[in-house]
């Protein structure tokens, strides 16, 4: 570490020295110091999605020339719309795979991450939703025990307040699977307004329906 004794004029010198130096004021006088590197504590949320995508992307450099090519086609089946342009489009076969694996893992950590693309579209199983705020969360209730396989992904958005509309982007809370005689599902939420959906997943291939909005509650 460099260090230099500047005159009066210069004592109040400080700042930036190229890319990774900075010159500081320490008791000895004037000294050059590489730059701190902060490092930002990571959510655990984002952490765990992380591992989810690399785990995937593993699977997905394993994959044999047939398995990729049959994860084309299916891709080429399967169309979006962009939400800027309108524009509708097929996804690239990674991006197909690396979806749906990723949302297989997020439902169930331990389970595989599949291999080959759905043999059939999934068409949800007609569970419809309910929410309600109570103390310390939302209780959500169901008309119908989930189907075979499925389970039902709980969304949340919170807002600034109760004026601000909400936008597109939920976040996962969870997944549920209401039973006979359980159809209700407790999620503790910290006290503010919260935008509520919900969607059905199918969870040994990852294939989901659209979200299913509530409207907003408010937590106390």
């Amino acid at each position: 570490m460099a260090r230099a004794r500047l005159g009066m004029a210069l004592q109040d010198l400080a700042g930036r020295i190229g890319d990774d130096q900075v010159l500081v004021r320490t008791r000895a006088g004037l000294a050059v110091r590489r730059m701190p590197r902060y490092r930002y504590p990571v959510p655990p949320a984002l952490r765990a999605s992380g591992e989810r995508l690399r785990t995937v992307s593993v699977v997905w450099s394993d994959l044999s020339l047939p398995e990729v090519e049959a994860w084309r086609a299916w891709a080429a089946t399967q169309k979006r719309r962009d939400p800027v342009t309108a524009k509708v489009y097929s996804p690239s076969a990674k991006n197909a795979f690396v979806g749906l694996g990723v949302k297989v893992l997020q439902v169930d950590p331990g389970a595989a991450v599949p291999r080959v693309p759905p043999g059939a579209d999934y068409a949800g199983d007609g569970v419809r939703l309910v929410a309600a705020a109570e103390p310390g969360g939302v209780l959500f209730s169901a008309d119908r025990p989930t189907g075979p396989g499925s389970v039902m992904e709980l969304l949340t958005q919170r807002l600034v307040n109760a004026r601000r509309s909400p936008t597109d982007r939920y976040v996962s809370a969870g997944f549920v699977r209401f039973e006979p005689g359980a159809l209700e599902a407790f999620l503790p939420l910290a006290p503010g307004v919260y935008a509520l959906a919900y969607r059905s997943v199918l969870a040994s291939t990852g294939q989901m329906r659209p979200l299913s909005k509530l409207g907003v509650v408010e937590v106390g």
